[in-house]
């Protein structure tokens, strides 16, 4: 998976890595004719003022080049640009894979919801694990989670359904905020989350089990903080095969203020 936002905060600096320019702009510019609505692209100053080649995106625009190809194709995007609003009325981004010419435009607040929706079609676990991280807005992983998804059972099965619980644990991030300060258990926190959001969710049975949940997450780059991960939700439980499991603590604010931590994703430990 491979999402940029066209006219995000690295567009220039996407469109610099290419290898043809002119080839890679054509492709853009034909995706731009087909998507009418040009009004919801980003504001047109953010766009201008990105650097690529150790100068503002429109300079470089405007720079003749030895190539006609790509003069002609320079010409025609910054015509497209110059269109878009100012920055400050601008609500939407686009969304581009040079690779496999897949083009999408959403809100904002859509971005994420999009990006989970190619996860889900992450063909390995290799693809999953280097795509996840990007995906959730409100969720933190430790750096175990990566490898412990090697031990998933049946991955092709289950990748949707991690996708979806980790989504469900994204969205409740408010709620488990407002829990923390209540000083609600985490039996209680598991019951509400439940109750919520139809995904079955429990602490562990076993308190010296419980015990081995714990993980070290960072505070800076020197000090880390054990945070007890008990809290998991049970993959393919439906099915009466939950042998894998998402562990998770609903946030603490020493670690990443506001995010909920991701300790473990795969075979029951």
């Amino acid at each position: 998976m491979k999402l940029n936002m066209v006219w995000g905060g690295t567009f220039a600096e996407d469109l610099e890595k290419e290898e043809n320019l002119a080839d890679s702009i054509e492709v853009l510019l034909d995706m731009l004719t087909e998507f009418k609505d040009k009004d919801s692209f980003s504001g047109k100053d953010d766009v201008l003022s990105q650097k690529i080649f150790n100068q503002e995106l429109s300079e470089w625009l405007e720079t003749v080049s030895e190539s006609v190809q790509l003069n002609t194709c320079k010409k025609q995007l910054f015509r497209i640009i110059e269109k878009l609003p100012d920055s400050q009325n601008s609500s939407k981004v686009c969304e581009i894979d040079f690779s496999h010419n897949t083009f999408h435009a959403c809100k904002i607040s859509e971005y994420y919801i999009t990006k989970q929706e190619y996860l889900k079609e992450s063909k390995t676990k290799s693809d999953f694990s280097n795509d996840f991280e990007d995906c959730f807005e409100h969720l933190y992983f430790h750096e175990r989670v990566k490898s412990s998804i090697n031990t998933l059972k049946s991955f092709k099965n289950v990748k949707a359904e991690i996708v979806t619980h980790l989504t469900a644990l994204d969205s409740y991030n408010s709620k488990f905020i407002e829990h923390i300060k209540k000083g609600d258990n985490f039996g209680v926190i598991a019951t509400k989350f439940q109750s919520s959001k139809k995904i079955v969710c429990s602490t562990e049975s076993d308190r010296d089990d419980a015990k081995k949940r714990k993980f070290d997450f960072p505070v800076t780059d020197r000090v880390t903080k054990k945070i007890n991960c008990e809290l998991h939700t049970k993959l393919n439980y439906k099915n009466g095969t939950d042998n894998n499991r998402i562990h998770f603590h609903p946030g603490d604010s020493e670690v990443v203020k506001d995010k909920v931590l991701v300790a473990h994703i795969g075979r029951h430990i």
